[in-house]
Formats: C-alpha cells, structure tokens, sequence
C-alpha cells in the first residue's frame, strides 16, 4: 500500500515499521520538495494508541509498542536526511515521558539547538 514494502498491512500493528522507514519516507520527500520552498518537517509518532479493532484476531498484548530507543533512531533518521526539524506527533497526553525522552537524546547527541 502507498508503495511501503513494510510488512503486510494486517501484520504491521504487530511487527512495526522497518527500521530505516524515517529515514527512506523523509529523503523521498526532501528530494521531492528540492526546488522548492516546501520545507519538509516529518512527524515523530510517538505512543500512537492501538485498539483491539486495529488488531483483528491478534490479541491487543501482541501489538508493537514505542520505546524511548524508538523514538530516538527515528528522530536521528528524520535529520540524517536533511530536514531543518521535526514535530512531534499525536497528543501529548498520550505520551510516556520515557519514551518522549528518545527525542531530546537524539538532539543532544546530534548537537542540535532547541
């Protein structure tokens, strides 16, 4: 679907996104905006909720959840393909300061400014 070669679409809420889907999904679009002034600013899901009705049969405690590790390869992939910044996606509420906490290690290890 989309042209994702992750896995199968009624599979994915149990095994994930492939580890470098930021990065890929961000330089598509960075190279698709070059040229332009479209400033491309990926957005980080971070603790999306998921339901049983997202599982079909699987049993919910098989679903993928988001680690602070996560969050931080994903955030280190959205700047390794050149974006000017990120945002931080879902609600805030929904998020685990633990897991939150990937981005500002990510960051900090790129030397980035807030």
């Amino acid at each position: 679907m989309l042209n994702y070669h992750e896995a199968l679409l009624d599979k994915v809420r149990q095994v994930g996104l492939k580890n470098d889907f930021v990065y890929c999904e961000t330089k598509r679009a960075v190279e698709g905006a070059r040229g332009t002034k479209t400033m491309i600013l990926p957005g980080i899901d971070v603790d999306i909720p998921v339901w049983q009705l997202d599982m079909g049969k699987t049993p919910l405690a098989e679903a993928v959840r988001t680690t602070r590790l996560d969050v931080k390869n994903a955030v280190r992939q959205a700047f390794r393909a050149g974006v000017p910044g990120i945002v931080i996606s879902r609600e805030y509420t929904e998020m685990k300061f633990e897991n939150l906490s990937g981005a500002g290690d990510a960051i900090r290890e790129l030397g980035l400014k807030t």
